[in-house]
Formats: structure tokens, sequence, C-alpha cells
């Protein structure tokens, strides 16, 4: 490698001239770095590389020693001085001045020059070698590792660092020289030896190794460290850096009796103890994960996702991210509350605590902590905190129950209070109520009973107590997170207690209410409320263009029973008439007694005017049966005043007035009678009372009679049968229209003795005509929804039938499809009945009311006629010949027979004989015939 000389030169010519001569000096070709200023050579020698330099002392920016002084400084290279003045002096001082030689530039050559180059070069390396070599010897002696030199053929230690001696207790110089094995536990030198033998008939000749070095004052100080074997020389030596690791094994121990401890604590404590190593995952619990949790050891899980997993799916995001950030933000603790699943599947509530233990570097490397089960803990802070939101929700209730609510608002309330207090199930079970229909009466009466809250079938009841015994239950079920408990019956008995008084606290309210509304003696409504209903009612009848009625009813002689008997007597008296008047009207009049022996009735919505002298009758009717007083038998009648509106006034006052005044008007003309406030209205009522009285009259007088109408096969003409009609022939005003009798028999009930009578002729008459030799044919009789409602109907027919001798496929039974359809389940029940008993039904008016098609393929029926109406439209109307077309097709598909009603002209029957139906019935064929008539007829056929 050729050499690279820095020339410090200003002067041109001397430069060349020592240019030219380190050019002949240097027969390898030497770099040549040339500057002309102090500052250009010290940037030079800053740049490195440099490897001598040859210097000018005078220079443009510096001169002299000086400059010489600043150079060698800077330099760490010979430094040879070129100078034109030759005085000896000067030479001697450059020379004490760091300089390694003085040329004068008039004697300089190459030869000279050369020389002194190469002899600056060579003291150069040699410096600079020594140099490296005591940094290195100081290097060594610096380092915290014991190093020492030994030579292995000699087994003799010739070097050792500061620090190693200092470990083993000696100076230096005190084992130079020494054997090897004085520095080992065992200061075997032939073991010594045969391991130095070893490492050199190794491959790398290296090893690492682990001792115990011996003391000067014999204790031993546990080492480990690189072994490495040199030749040099023709000799082998070995260096041993080791370090001492008295420390670390000390650590250790005590990193060892932690764990020890800390396994001995896990073991001892009954907190569930965990260790996480954060770098694996690896998670390991005590036994007492076991205990707590109820897990099996091979059911653990050695990684931490098996801790995770467990964790409620509620709590495990906010465990997980808390603890993460805690990690994660180097914090030296963690800690959290969280539900951990056990192996029954139920929950525990777990505090959790960790300490994270960080590497010498500041990493988080592992995590140890303890779970505390406060599950019970939690539970009772929970009772705590239960108990008293309840003590507030029932304070809050008592405020409210006596804050002028209304009871059913603080019923609701106490449900709404009992599930805030942790009841998901709460209800007051008023006496009669739907939901005590679920106990036995004889519970529910056991219940009520109690002392106290009662636990029944997984709920608790408790008596709500009145003035006169419980006014109900009060019942809780299925606490949210307990069974129930002391303090659950406890916090319902307060609430009970609260609804006790609030119960007695409405009960006074609604006597006080009561006493101003209502007669004590009757119970009925008093002259007020009946003033006030029956303004309601006026509105009301107002409003939708109705009418109604106002009965006044004074007893006629009562103050004579009253004198008589007594007042006792007397009041027991008026309060039967109470009874009585009840049961004459509809469940929405009003009954009400306005004074001593004055009632009042408000009929708040009648059909026609006429219907309130219906009402008048029966009360008189109802009063006409003795009264049973105290032993006696007694009689009292009545007069009855009506007043209808709005005809008769527009308001309460008015209409009590009118009804008032019709009432003595009654009392005038014969007592025990009623009387309308109008003459008009007088004489319609009486006339309707005249028919109602006509009607009775008439079944005693044997003035009803029966005609047929015959029903014919619409294909030959043949009769198949007859329908039994009811004609009134009254004495005086002749034949009666059905339309003007039948609604006032069915309104009065004569109906079910008409009715009867309308059987047992029917059935005497086909008797008659067997008698006589005529055909046998069907009879069909009308029966009324009454009849039909009659539970005794079969009885009654069987009883007809067998009076007669008359087989019973020769009575035919009409019903209306109205009736059948008003309770279907009964007239399947009674139309069976009648089957079995092998009479045949038929609906009549078929499609003028509405039925259920399903109900219709259940009932045993055998014919449907259909309705006048239709068969009148049908050659006419589209709409109606559907209708008909419908029936006919329905009535086949259910294997009923149909009959036309009303067949009136040739048109229709040829329309219904097209569409199939079977039989008709109407003026065309036939009008309804006397039982004479039809007898002629049967024998004409046949």
């Amino acid at each position: 490698m050729s050499q690279r000389i820095l020339l410090v030169e200003d002067d041109p010519n001397d430069a060349e001239l020592v240019r030219a001569c380190l050019g002949e000096a240097s027969a390898s070709g030497a770099e040549i770095v040339h500057a002309t200023s102090l500052a250009a050579g010290l940037r030079a020698l800053q740049s490195g590389g440099i490897d001598l330099v040859v210097l000018d002392l005078d220079l443009p920016d510096s001169c002299g020693f000086d400059t010489l002084e600043k150079l060698a400084t800077a330099a760490c290279v010979p430094v040879i001085v070129v100078s034109g003045n030759p005085h000896p002096a000067l030479a001697a001082e450059a020379l004490k001045r760091r300089a390694y030689e003085v040329l004068e530039k008039s004697e300089l050559d190459a030869r000279s020059l050369m020389r002194i180059v190469r002899l600056a070069s060579l003291q150069s390396r040699s410096e600079r070698r020594a140099w490296r070599l005591e940094l290195m010897y100081a290097a060594l002696n610096g380092s915290a590792h014991l190093v020492f030199l030994a030579d292995a053929d000699a087994m003799e230690i010739i070097d050792v660092n500061d620090a190693a001696a200092r470990a083993l207790g000696y100076a230096p110089a005190e084992l130079i020289g020494r054997s090897p094995a004085l520095l080992f536990e065992l200061r075997d030198e032939n073991e010594v030896r045969a391991g130095y033998e070893r490492l050199a008939g190794s491959e790398d000749r290296t090893q690492l190794f682990r001792a115990h070095l011996c003391r000067k004052d014999g204790a031993l100080v546990p080492v480990e460290g690189t072994r490495r074997l040199l030749r040099t020389a023709g000799r082998c030596y070995v260096v041993d850096i080791a370090r001492d690791i008295s420390e670390r094994l000390k650590s250790e121990e005590r990193l060892r009796q932690s764990l020890e401890r800390f396994e001995i604590v896990a073991r001892a404590t009954n907190d569930v103890v965990w260790d996480w190593n954060l770098a694996t995952d690896q998670l390991w619990w005590n036994e007492n994960f076991r205990v707590v949790f109820g897990y099996e050891p091979c059911e653990v899980g050695a990684y931490v996702d098996a801790w995770t997993a467990r964790i409620h799916p509620e709590d495990a995001p906010q465990v997980t991210r808390s603890l993460r950030a805690a990690i994660g933000r180097g914090d030296k603790s963690w800690s959290g509350e969280y539900r951990m699943r056990r192996k029954d599947g139920s929950y525990a509530t777990v505090f959790d605590r960790g300490r994270v233990i960080h590497d010498a570097a500041g990493q988080p490397v592992r995590m140890i902590g303890a779970m505390v089960d406060i599950t019970e803990r939690k539970k009772s802070e929970r009772r705590m905190a239960l108990h008293t939101r309840r003590q507030e929700i029932i304070a809050r209730l008592g405020q409210f129950a006596l804050g002028g609510a209304e009871l059913g608002q603080v019923l609701a309330e106490a449900a709404r209070a009992l599930r805030a207090g942790g009841c998901e199930v709460a209800e007051v079970l008023e006496r009669g109520s739907h939901g005590s229909e679920s106990l036995a009466d004889a519970k529910w009466r056991e219940l009520l009973e109690s002392d106290g809250a009662v636990v029944h079938d997984r709920k608790v009841y408790v008596p709500i107590r009145a003035e006169h015994g419980a006014f109900g239950l009060l019942m809780l079920g299925s606490l949210r997170d307990h069974a129930f408990d002391a303090e659950d019956l406890r916090f319902g008995e307060a609430i009970a207690h609260v609804l006790s008084a609030a119960v007695r606290r409405h009960h006074t309210q609604t006597r006080l209410a009561y006493m101003a509304e209502f007669d004590a003696l009757t119970g009925l409504p008093n002259r007020n409320l009946v003033q006030d209903r029956l303004t309601q009612s006026v509105a009301q009848a107002r409003r939708h263009a109705r009418q109604g009625a106002v009965l006044f009813i004074d007893l006629d002689r009562f103050k004579l029973i009253n004198d008589t008997l007594g007042h006792h007597v007397g009041d027991a008296l008026i309060a039967d008439v109470g009874r009585r008047l009840k049961d004459c009207v509809r469940g929405g009049d009003t009954v009400g007694r306005v004074s001593g022996d004055e009632f009042a009735v408000v009929l708040a919505e009648l059909a026609r005017p006429d219907d309130a002298a219906l009402v008048a009758q029966k009360i008189l009717e109802a009063l006409a049966r003795p009264f049973d007083l105290a032993g006696n038998e007694a009689y009292v009648t009545a007069s009855i005043g009506i007043s209808v509106f709005p005809a008769d006034g527009a308001d309460a006052e008015t209409l009590l007035k009118n009804a008032d005044m019709a009432m003595y008007r009654a009392k005038e003309l014969t007592r025990n009678a009623y009387c309308f406030f109008t003459a008009q209205m007088n004489q319609r009522s009486v006339a309707r009372l005249q028919l109602n009285t006509d009607l009775r009259r008439a079944m005693e007088r044997g003035e009803f009679a029966l005609h047929y109408q015959p029903k014919v096969d619409l294909r030959d003409g043949r009769m198949h049968g007859v329908e039994a009609l009811l004609r009134w022939n009254h004495p005086s005003r002749g034949v009666v229209a059905p339309a003007e009798f039948v609604p006032a028999l069915e309104e009065s009930g004569l109906i079910l003795p008409v009715g009867e009578w309308v059987l047992r002729e029917a059935a005497a008459q086909l008797r008659a005509w067997q008698r006589d030799g005529l055909q046998s044919v069907p009879v069909a009789v009308n029966l009324s929804a009454r009849q039909f409602r009659r539970r005794d109907l079969d009885a009654l027919i069987r009883a007809a039938l067998s009076a007669s001798g008359v087989p019973s496929s020769l009575l035919e039974l009409e019903i209306t499809e109205s009736c059948l359809m008003d309770d279907p389940e009964d007239a399947v029940r009674m139309l069976a009945s009648l089957r079995a008993a092998g009479l045949k039904v038929s609906v009549d008016d078929f499609g003028t009311g509405y039925s259920s098609l399903s109900y219709l393929t259940r009932l045993p029926l055998t014919a449907l006629k259909i309705d006048r109406s239709f068969v009148r439209e049908a050659v006419s109307s589209a709409e109606a010949a559907s209708i008909v077309r419908a029936v006919i097709d329905m009535a086949h598909n259910l294997n009923f027979t149909v009959i036309a009603e009303g067949v009136e002209t040739q048109a229709q029957v040829a329309f219904l004989r097209r569409h199939g139906c079977d039989l008709g019935q109407g003026y065309l064929f036939d009008p309804p015939l006397a039982a004479a008539q039809l007898a002629e007829r049967l024998r004409r056929a046949a």
C-alpha cells in the first residue's frame, strides 16, 4: 500500500524541490498531498489517511514553532521540518517540539530524504502498534469481564486483568506465574491440563464453560464464559473470558424462592390465583379455580382464551378491552369486576386484580393476579339496594294512595310498584275477579283469612284487609333473581297494608257518595240520581233521535199498611217493592225511590211509546202478587203515570212533573192502573192492552184455528205436504191478520201456550184425516224462537204425537234461519234430538238472515225454504235469480229438499223448475185452506 505524504509549503520552488526529492525517495510511488497554508494542511489531516508530514515553518497564515505546535498536535504521524535556516538552535528546538527530524533545504537530497522517510514510517508504525496494544490492554483492564491468559504448555498464568484479580481477591502480580489450577474449585492441575488438551483437539478451539473460581480467601465465585486456545510462535496459549454470575444466581434463587412462596400462598389462600405468560398466552390457575367454579383439572384449559370464553358475554368485551389497554399503557396493575361461568352453567360475580411484571427493557412479560368470588357480597349489596328502593316505593305509594287518587289507580300503581321492587308478576285479585278463579274455593278462603303473606304454588299471596274482612289478595310471582325470602314477604305485606288503607278510604268515600245518590232502605237511586240519569237519557235520545219514558209510581193506600202494621213492616214492604220493580225492567233502565212510597222508572230507550205501557202493566201484575211481611200476607196496588220523551218534555224536571200528573189521573180514574200524560197515547196504549187481553181470552174461548197451505211437486203438481198456519177469528173484529197479533204473542209470552196448542191441534187433525181414510200428508208446524229455546221442546212434541197416535214421520217442524244462529251449538243439540225422534226439520225464510255455512253443514236438516221475497224477484232481478240458484245448488249438495215460498206466477214456476227446485208453495197452487177444505181437496186428488 503506497504512502500518503502531506507537503505543507507555500513557496512553489521549494515545494517543487521537495516534491522531486520525495518522488525519487519513494520508489513505491508515494502520493503527495500539497497544502500551501497551515489551514489547508490541518484540513488535509482531518480528512485522514496521512502517513507522514513534511512541513515548512514559515507559512502565510502561521510561522515559526507555532506552526509546528499546531500541526504536530493535530497529526498522529511523524512531522519532518524542512527549513531554509541552518541555525543549530532552531533544529534543537524543533526536535524538542515533537519534530521527527529537521532538514535544511540547501542540503536536501533524495537519498537523505529517503532514509529519513523510511525511518519515520517504521517508527510511526511501531508507535501505532504500541498504541493499539495499549488501548486493547486498557480495554481489557477496564472490562467488567474476568480475563485470564495462561501458557498451556508451561501451565502458568501469564496475565490477568484488573477485574479478574479483584474478583478473586488477588493483586495481578500474585497470580502471574502461578498454575491455572489455582483458579478453580478442585485445584487439580491434571484436570485443567486435560481440559486444555480437549480444547486443542476441538475443531474451532473455542468452548463455553461454567465453573466455580476459588478466591484467595477460599470463597467460591460462580462464573460462566468463553475459553479460546491460541497458537503463536510455536506455543499454545489459553484465554478465559468469564463473567461473575453470583448476582444472577442469587436473583434466580430469589425468584425460585419467590415462586415457591407464591405456590404456597396460592395453595393456602381462598382466592383464585392465576399466572399469565404474556408471550405464550399460557395461563396457570391454582386449585381454587376448581373449588370456586367446579371444573375438573382437565377442563380448566392452559391458555388465556379458555378464561375469556367463560366470561359472561355481556361482560367479556369490556373486560378484555380494559385488560389489553392496561398492558398496552404500561400500567403496573389492573382490576375489574365481571361474571364468570361455573361448570353448572350459572355465573359467579368476581372481583379480579392483577399485577403486570416487566422485563429489564420495560416490556410486559407476565401478569400475576387473583380473583375473589363476590357473588354473595353482590347479592347482599343488591338486597340492601333493593330494600332501600322498596322503602322508597312504599313511601311513594303511600303518598299516592292518600293523595286523592282513585282506588283503581292505586291498585294499578301498586302493581307497578311491585314490579319496580323486583316482582315480574304482580296483581291485585279482588273477590270474584277472574284471577281468583285459578284458586280453589277452599284455598281462596284460606288465603283471605291468613294473618299475613303466604307462599303457595310458587307465588306469594297477601290479604288486603277492609272494614268487614278481606277486600282481596295481593299476588306476587316470579322474582327476577331469587326465590321469595322473608324480606320479599315483608315487602308484599307493606304494600298490602298501604292498599288496605286505600281500600278503607275508598269505601268510606264510596259510602258517602252512595248516601248522596242512593236510598239507604232500598238501595235504589234517590231523586237526585234519578233526575241525573233521566237528564242523560234525554240527551242521548235527542242525540240519536230515539224515545224513552218515565214511569212515576205511587203505592195505593200505603199509609194504611204503615200505620196498621208498623213502620218496620212498611220499610220491609218498600224494600220488597223496590226489588219487584227492578225485576220488571231491563238492566240499562233505572228504578229509583223518589220519596216515601213513590218510585220512578226511567226507560232509556223504547222502540215505540206503547212499550212503556207494557212495562207499566208488568209492574202492576208484579205488585198484584201478595207480599209476605213478617208472617202477614198483604196486598198493595199502585198508580202509574207515564211521560214520554222528548214528546212530553225536554228536561228531567218537566218529565217527572208530567209523569206525576199522569199518575194522579190514574189514581182519580181507577187506581191500580197506568195513564199516559197525553190522551192520544193513552188511547193507543189502551188498544194495545185490549189486544193482549183479547189474546189471553182467545185461548180460553177457542178463537184460534189452523189453516193449511199445500206444498206441491214442481215437476208433476202432486201434493207433498202442507204447512199449518195460525188464524185468529176475533168475535167483533173478524179475522185478525197474523202480522198484527203474532208479535203481541211473542212480546207477552203467550206464544208458548199458543205454540203448544198448535202442535196438539196439528197432530189431532192428522189423526182425524187418517180416520176419514184420507191420504196422509205431512204437516209442517212453525216454531217460534221462544219455543225452540225451551229445553223440554222434544218432550212436548213427543207428548203431542203420543196423545194423537200419529207417527213422527207425518210431523215436520219449520224454524227460521235467525233462530238457528242465535245459539248454533244449542241448535245442533236440539235438532239432533228432534231428528232422533223421527221428525223432519226445515229452515224457513232462508236467505233473510245470515247463516254460518260451517254450522249449516253440521245441522241435521231435511229442507230449506227459499223466502218469498227472492222467489218474487227471481224472474225480474239477476241478483235475486243468482241467490235462488245458489241456494238450490247448495241445498242439493247438502242433500236438502228445496221449497219455494210465495209462488204466484207461471213464470216463477218455469224458472224454479228449470233450476231444479223440488217443491213450491203459494197462491198459484192453493191459498191456506181450512181443515174441511183441505179434506175435500185430498178426496179429489184421491
